[in-house]
């Protein structure tokens, strides 16, 4: 398609030729190239393909947006294409050429492809060519390659208006360099890969102008670059500087920037940053100089983030304890770095000077306010008193004071802080007794000791609760029992504590019901009074009741108690009339009578009765008849006075009182009474 568009553009330039030869221009060449003679022209009618009317275009996904692949033929014009006739080429139009002397129109141009030869032009021209003036005598109109140092480096404008093309910039391109640009209207007019920019206008005004731009900001060099070996600043940039360099274009192509990285600046004698000046260090440059103690955690390490340690830092490769770090200037000298004015950190002490280097002076040096009990640091306002308006000062590597300490006095009665510890007159009138109140009178120098009631201390740690009395300090003695009877309880003087001493020997437990109580073992383990016997308590007493209190030992309490008794023969109780009768006891004791007791009589009645009471009735009696009088009796409806004869019993005779009227004591048998009560008989 290209040859196409090349024939029809080689064709309407051969014609426009002719139709120039066939006005007659009658002085010198004109510029079309057409003889100022007048002569016969040859217009060569050159086989030309002219149905093919459209104009190819470049599919852009055929062909990648980058000036890598630089599109030269979209608009070269290839002069072998213009015909197939001898008379073309040499010097014809855009045929290949060397120097000017070959060319028909007499100049031979760059284009993309090389050298080839001019036409002359009045304003039309082909596509991707411009018809601009050459030569500085008579100029003379032809057509040259609009953009022939598009995307070539460049340093100025000039680098890039090549064969009377001087629309054509050099366009800034950042980092990278300057490369050359194309006056352009559109997009179209610049080719693929490019795009048609507005630029600052180099005349100025603010305004701006088109030019063609690499889309990607990368360029490529064309074959004419490569020969012209066209050059561009350019710099390598970072944060610690900028520095500059260059690239051309050379048979391989667009060099790499020769602009080196930039670094912070060193001490080598070369300029690191890019500045112009080698080995400025900046001004606030610093360096540092440590020192550690032996001591620490001797921890391995690489850097100081390494030792956990507070107050620890890395010395070597091993953890210690940090004394400081001093700061000084860097600056270079010969090429050798030079820490100025760093001094080495030393465990700081009291003497006006930052020794470890910690922006601090006499740091850790302090005077204890004995009044408040602040710490006053160095330079501080201190003293009271006498001693008022000093500053605390080093009094020596390692301590800090008062500077006006010195100034203290005995205190005494006058009104003054002469010791300067805060109080006027303090114990000046002190008897060091603490139950008086000393005063001062500081007018007249002169002390009172006034009586006073409070607490104290007798100075004997086995009192308590020590009080002042008229004057006195009066204490009461502590008391030491730890109530174990086998341990002897006393206070110790020199401290008041109480001490419990162990005893051997009789003791008593407490319990009044035990004796023989002893201090030894007790059951379980410790000192202490050993259990004795259980106490008897019995009295052998029938009228006492016998029991033991442990707080009071035994206790006889007096009964109601009645004993049996009997004081006849053994035998005879219970036998004839005899038995036995009962003694009271009463207060305590046992009534020496046995009352209602029955002893054997003397003699034997003859009285049916066994009055001897050895089992035998009237023993030695003739049996004899008992007269009985009975009292007024009723019984079952009969009574009266009987007076009769009555058998005592059914197997024995009866008997008949020998002295009637005489109330006799006899037993009866009740069967016999009742036959008598009954039958009057």
């Amino acid at each position: 398609m290209i040859a196409g568009c090349c024939k029809r553009i080689l064709a309407m330039w051969l014609l426009a030729a002719g139709m120039a030869a066939c006005t007659g221009s009658t002085s010198g060449p004109s510029s079309d190239g057409v003889d100022a003679e007048g002569s016969d022209v040859d217009v060569v009618i050159v086989d030309v393909d002219v149905t093919d009317t459209k104009v190819d275009t470049v599919d852009a996904k055929d062909t990648p947006d980058t000036p890598d692949q630089f599109v030269e033929d979209e608009w070269f014009i290839d002069a072998t294409d213009a015909g197939d006739t001898a008379t073309a080429c040499p010097g014809g139009a855009f045929c290949p050429c060397k120097i000017d002397s070959e060319c028909d129109a007499g100049k031979c141009l760059e284009t993309p492809e090389g050298l080839t030869c001019a036409p002359t032009c009045v304003e039309g021209c082909p596509g991707g060519y411009t018809c601009k003036p050459l030569g500085s005598i008579d100029p003379v109109n032809y057509c040259v390659y609009s953009h022939l140092s598009l995307c070539a480096p460049c340093s100025t404008n000039k680098d890039c208006q090549a064969q009377g093309v001087t629309d054509a910039l050099c366009l800034d391109y950042g980092s990278s360099g300057h490369f050359c640009g194309g006056a352009c209207s559109i997009d179209n007019d610049c080719g693929v890969g490019y795009t048609c920019v507005d630029v600052p206008d180099p005349v100025g005004g603010g305004k701006t102008v088109k030019q063609c731009k690499a889309k990607n900001d990368v360029c490529a060099c064309s074959a004419w670059a490569k020969t012209a070996g066209t050059t561009t600043s350019c710099s390598n940039g970072n944060s610690a500087g900028k520095c500059t360099g260059s690239r051309t274009c050379d048979a391989s192509g667009l060099t790499a920037c020769s602009a080196k990285t930039p670094a912070v600046e060193t001490c080598n004698n070369q300029d690191d940053d890019c500045n112009g000046t080698p080995d400025d260090l900046p001004t606030d440059a610093t360096c540092a100089n440590s020192a550690w103690l032996a001591t620490g955690s001797g921890t391995t390490c690489k850097t100081s983030a390494d030792c956990a340690v507070a107050g620890e830092s890395c010395d070597s490769g091993v953890c210690h304890t940090l004394i400081g770090t001093c700061v000084g200037k860097r600056v270079c000298i010969g090429g050798a770095d030079v820490c100025q004015g760093a001094k080495t950190p030393k465990v700081e002490v009291c003497d006006g000077e930052d020794n470890n280097c910690d922006g601090a002076t006499d740091e850790g040096f302090a005077w204890s306010d004995p009044i408040s009990g602040t710490n006053l640091t160095i330079g501080s306002t201190c003293g009271t008193g006498a001693c008022a308006g000093g500053k605390v000062i080093c009094a020596s590597f390692v301590a800090a004071a008062c500077s006006t300490t010195q100034n203290a006095t005995t205190e005494s009665c006058n009104g003054t802080d002469d010791n300067c510890n805060g109080t006027v007159d303090e114990d000046t009138c002190s008897d060091n007794n603490p139950c008086t109140a000393d005063l001062c009178d500081a007018a007249t120098g002169t002390c009172q000791h006034l009586a006073v009631e409070a607490a104290c201390d007798d100075g004997d740690p086995c009192t308590l609760a020590d009080a002042c009395s008229s004057t006195i300090c009066v204490g009461t003695q502590a008391i030491c029992d730890d109530g174990n009877p086998c341990t002897a309880d006393t206070c110790d003087a020199k401290n008041g504590a109480c001490l419990f001493a162990n005893q051997t020997g009789s003791c008593s437990d407490g319990n009044a019901c035990t004796s023989g109580d002893t201090c030894g073992t007790i059951p379980g383990g410790g000192w202490g009074c050993v259990v004795g016997k259980v106490i008897d308590c019995n009295d052998a007493n029938p009228c006492t009741d016998d029991s033991c209190d442990g707080n009071s030992g035994c206790a006889y309490a007096s009964n109601n108690v009645s004993l049996a008794c009997y004081d006849g023969p053994d035998g005879t109780a219970g036998n004839g009339l005899c038995h036995g009768g009962l003694r009271y006891c009463q207060g305590g004791l046992l009534g020496a009578t046995c009352q209602d007791q029955v002893v054997p009589a003397t003699a034997e009645l003859c009285n049916g009765l066994d009055d001897s009471c050895n089992g035998i009735t009237d023993e030695g009696c003739a049996a004899a008849t008992v007269t009985l009088s009975f009292a007024a009796a009723q019984t079952a409806g009969k009574s009266g006075t009987l007076s009769a004869n009555v058998q005592l019993a059914p197997d024995r005779p009866a008997v008949t009182l020998q002295d009637p009227g005489v109330p006799q004591r006899m037993a009866l048998g009740i069967f016999a009474w009742f036959v008598h009560l009954l039958t009057g008989n």
